[in-house]
């Protein structure tokens, strides 16, 4: 099995976001959005935790990527106050929530999926 550099890690991450572009509902978009990082997560949260912990997270271009992309899908849906919104539907995606949710609350990444998917359509129906 060959590990993958935080280079390749974020280039994977970026076209997952690149590939959920189309005629897909905005909050079918976040959702796919979510399931992708999800993803990335549970395969390489260990380099993840090395790289954007706290502070660091919003210094990388990595994070202004994601930011853009659930902004245009905040703004394409017409939610209101869509710049505001956009740190905190990230923000469930930092790794130390992820790894809390995986080892403290013991939730799996299909549950967390779930519940993503779900905050995804409050969001485009608020």
């Amino acid at each position: 099995m060959r590990t993958r550099s935080p280079r390749r890690i974020v280039v994977a991450g970026l076209a997952c976001a690149v590939a959920l572009t189309g005629t897909a509902h905005a909050a079918e978009r976040l959702a796919a959005f979510y399931a992708a990082m999800v993803r990335l997560l549970e395969d390489h949260s260990h380099l993840v935790l090395g790289s954007e912990v706290g502070r660091s997270r919003f210094e990388t271009g990595a994070y202004g990527f994601w930011r853009a992309h659930v902004r245009a899908l905040l703004v394409a849906a017409r939610t209101p106050g869509a710049d505001a919104l956009v740190d905190v539907l990230l923000a469930p995606l930092a790794p130390e929530v992820y790894g809390h949710q995986r080892t403290v609350l013991g939730l799996t990444p299909e549950q967390i999926t779930e519940a993503l998917a779900r905050l995804a359509k409050i969001v485009e129906t608020a």
